[in-house]
């Protein structure tokens, strides 16, 4: 029997369209919708992390703890950090971000953990050693970016739907 019911009446048509075998075959695939869009976040998340250490103003380097400590969360789970390029970083543990508990919004985050982290953003008006480096690391580029990491998210969320 089909799915799709017509009906006249004198004033109008209707169109009754039952959408459960519909619905139960998009509820098969959503376990892969939410994995895409969190793998997706994460992706641009990275590319965040990555423009505040290598691009201007770069996240300071003295001593590497703040370097380290730059990591990415989806969902309150740590999927990669800095300490391959500053082991003297820890960053936060899985766990540190909740997420929502709307399970249609999903998060990620970009932070870097050290006692001093806010304060370095926040300050421009700290000097630094390492050249490139300055206050603003991390909200610069999303000021500056943040059209790009919309496309981002859009083509990687595309990309991981398409088989």
């Amino acid at each position: 029997m089909s799915p799709v019911k017509f009906g006249a009446v004198r004033e109008f048509i209707g169109i009754t369209f039952d959408a459960s075998a519909l619905l139960e075959r998009i509820e098969e695939f959503e376990g892969d919708v939410v994995d895409a869009m969190d793998k997706a976040l994460g992706a641009v998340a990275l590319q965040l992390l990555n423009d505040a250490l290598n691009e201007v103003p770069k996240t300071p380097v003295l001593t590497g703890r703040l370097a380290g400590s730059g990591a990415v969360h989806v969902q309150g789970k740590r999927i990669t950090d800095n300490r391959s390029a500053h082991p003297a970083g820890t960053p936060l543990p899985s766990g540190a971000f909740k997420p929502s508990a709307d399970k249609n919004i999903r998060t990620a985050h970009v932070s870097f953990s050290t006692p001093y982290a806010s304060y370095v953003h926040e300050h421009p008006e700290l000097h630094f050693r390492d050249p490139g480096s300055g206050s603003y690391f991390l909200t610069s580029k999303l000021d500056a970016h943040a059209a790009e990491y919309q496309e981002l998210l859009k083509e990687e969320l595309l990309r991981r739907l398409k088989r």
